[in-house]
């Protein structure tokens, strides 16, 4: 994170950390919103296609004016930089929906 600068989150902004407070950020619930978009086309890719599909998520919710905040050792929260927003978005195109069952290796050989 870049602790040169420090931000004031925004609704538009995709805060990193756990719990309710980040998960019901108007920002995060945006950004997994997009996710979902491009989930059905990440599922069957390479992993090279993965990479730019991330990419090419977090250049959707970026041009939209979002920002990728962390809270640093200060308290304050700060712009993600390098890899680091990437990897949130791999994370949120792998992550599963609530009540959606857990697809096993073996399963696609079941029918």
């Amino acid at each position: 994170i870049d602790e040169g600068c420090v931000c004031v989150p925004t609704d538009e902004d995709v805060l990193f950390g756990r719990g309710g407070f980040t998960n019901s950020h108007p920002g995060n619930i945006r950004f997994r919103e997009k996710a979902l978009e491009f989930r059905h086309v990440y599922e069957r890719s390479t992993k090279e296609e993965k990479y730019n599909i991330s990419q090419i998520l977090l250049e959707a919710v970026t041009s939209e004016g979002a920002r990728f905040l962390e809270r640093g050792q200060d308290g304050e929260w700060h712009q993600v930089i390098g890899n680091g927003a990437r990897k949130k978005a791999s994370q949120a195109l792998r992550e599963r929906m609530k009540g959606t069952p857990r697809r096993s290796k073996g399963a696609a050989n079941l029918t």
